[in-house]
């Protein structure tokens, strides 16, 4: 079951769920692993999404969706490795069949191989990319993030039917002018299941957080996200540099991390799609220093964040939006008005009510 405060996948599922319900239509959620979480049960029951649990796990889907077929016009896959197992199952049907892809599996699983050398990684690599083709190709329409991955994928598979959808949707009417707050604390954010935000954690304490400290004395930064693993852990208790790791926390002092924070460093060197917590932290009225990773399928932010190449670089850019407010309110500002357009719930619908007009 998706929890909206976990995972960056887990909020785009979520939020799209929610504008169905919104917009009157009936959801259904089947979790894969069939495991009841009474609490997310109830809570994603209150927003009117109905969970369905089996006895016989997630074999029973295939049974129980064709004795129920007639009850639904859309089944809304995602995960390529679970739309790849259940493709199979679902060939003769009667309702849309449509896949979400959150990112390129295959791309992201190849830049990590040319940044580690595990050539290992590779071969996974090729598997996801094939499986994506494959999905492409199944299913009656896929959704991506951004028109680069659209692309790529059109390209791969031309026959298919893919389009972009704004993994998140925000009110940019009702966001409060942001306020440049005292002090020269950094926040880094990600769920650490996530192996892309484990490296980029690692070599912000090895590499990047040094560099920081030698021309910010005072700076201070929080790592928060959930499941941070043993040698994260083991760095931060062994530094002396002014850094806290907090695990999860709940969505309200993740709030005030935000308005705490002068600024949000995403040191991603290697990943997919779009970055969750790159538009959340704009959304949240924070300066954000990343890599070119950290913008994919971002491109309206170039010229609105610090990007950074190295560690000499995140210092190089972090500096002025710790020391200058006029700075960091500009880039604040300019760069909300360059996602407003995009990252709305208005502009996640446009795409998501086609499934309406062709069901």
């Amino acid at each position: 079951m998706p929890r909206d405060d976990r995972d960056a996948g887990a909020v785009s599922i979520c939020q799209f769920m929610q504008l169905f319900v919104d917009h009157g239509w009936q959801v259904y959620l089947w979790p894969f692993d069939q495991i009841d979480r009474p609490e997310l049960r109830s809570y994603l029951s209150s927003k009117g999404i109905r969970v369905v649990l089996s006895s016989r796990r997630a074999a029973a889907l295939p049974n129980w969706l064709h004795g129920n077929a007639a009850r639904f016009d859309v089944v809304f896959l995602s995960r390529p490795a679970l739309a790849a197992y259940l493709l199979p199952w679902l060939k003769n049907r009667q309702f849309q069949l449509v896949y979400y892809g959150h990112d390129l599996h295959g791309e992201r699983f190849a830049q990590e191989a040319v940044l580690t050398g595990y050539w290992e990684l590779g071969l996974v690599a090729c598997r996801y990319h094939m499986l994506e083709k494959y999905i492409c190709g199944a299913v009656d329409l896929s959704f991506y993030p951004s028109v680069q991955e659209v692309d790529a994928l059109k390209s791969a598979v031309p026959e298919a039917k893919i389009m972009e959808l704004p993994p998140y949707g925000f009110d940019f009417s009702k966001l409060a002018a942001a306020v440049p707050p005292a002090g020269a604390q950094l926040l880094f954010v990600g769920n650490f299941g996530h192996l892309p935000n484990v490296d980029a954690a690692i070599w912000l304490v090895d590499e990047i957080w040094p560099r920081i400290r030698q021309s910010v004395p005072e700076a201070k930064l929080v790592i928060a996200g959930s499941a941070p693993p043993a040698p994260l852990r083991r760095r931060v208790h062994r530094s002396e540099l002014g850094i806290t790791l907090t695990g999860w926390v709940p969505e309200q002092r993740l709030d005030a991390l935000y308005l705490e924070s002068r600024l949000v460093i995403v040191p991603l060197r290697f990943g997919a799609g779009v970055k969750h917590k790159v538009v959340s932290a704009v959304v949240r009225g924070c300066p954000v220093v990343t890599t070119e990773i950290g913008l994919q399928g971002l491109d309206e932010l170039f010229n609105n964040v610090g990007l950074a190449h190295n560690p000499a670089d995140f210092a190089k850019q972090c500096q002025p939006l710790i020391d200058n407010d006029q700075l960091w309110i500009s880039r604040v500002q300019s760069a909300r008005t360059a996602l407003s357009s995009r990252f709305s719930s208005d502009t996640m619908w446009k795409a998501l009510r086609n499934l309406h007009q062709e069901a």
